[in-house]
């Protein structure tokens, strides 16, 4: 319920999330339905690269080039890529050899993985370390985590969305976006 969208009281009271802390499945089905009720996909260009932008102050817009040579133009420009938009991949000595599958957070693939029977490696406790070693351990007959510098961290006690909470929670959010600010 945390990852809800707020400028809409359809869609807060429309959505119903399973668990506390969603999985990147149910997010990604939640996004999806978003695009979709709002009819979002007709204004997004995926694997679109921004190659500039330019305030066109004669008239007061912005002018967006993009490596397919379009052009758009807008009233506004908002750049929204997030520092953590492309995966660093570390350098690691000897990888390149490595001959066995290995992955990467910030490149996740959209299938399901098998660990199972396997001996796995983690390196790195960062959140999305954090986030996937418990999930992997649940499969993978071994698994080794290589970190730097420990993190502090707490079990998340996630579990299924108990209704009278998700009930609690909406109404909240209803007083909250009807309020007089």
């Amino acid at each position: 319920m945390q990852y809800s969208y707020s400028f809409s009281e359809e869609l807060q009271q429309g959505w119903k999330w399973s668990e506390i802390f969603s999985s990147q499945p149910e997010i990604l089905c939640y996004l999806n339905y978003v695009a979709d009720k709002f009819d979002l996909r007709k204004d997004v260009q995926f694997g679109t690269r921004v190659n500039a932008a330019f305030f066109d102050e004669t008239h007061s817009c912005w002018e967006v080039h993009t490596n397919g040579g379009d052009r758009f133009f807008a009233k506004f420009c908002i750049m929204a890529t997030g520092c953590l938009s492309a995966a660093r991949i570390p350098q690691i000595k000897g990888f390149d050899t490595f001959k066995s599958q290995h992955y990467h957070t910030g490149r996740w693939p959209h299938t399901n993985i098998s660990f199972n029977g396997r001996r796995v490696a983690v390196i790195g406790t960062g959140s999305s370390g954090i986030q996937s070693i418990p999930v992997i351990a649940e499969q993978a007959d071994h698994v080794f985590v290589f970190q730097r510098t420990p993190n502090f961290s707490i079990p998340s006690h996630n579990g299924p969305l108990k209704a009278e909470y998700e009930q609690w929670w909406k109404f909240k959010l209803r007083r909250v976006s009807t309020a007089d600010l």
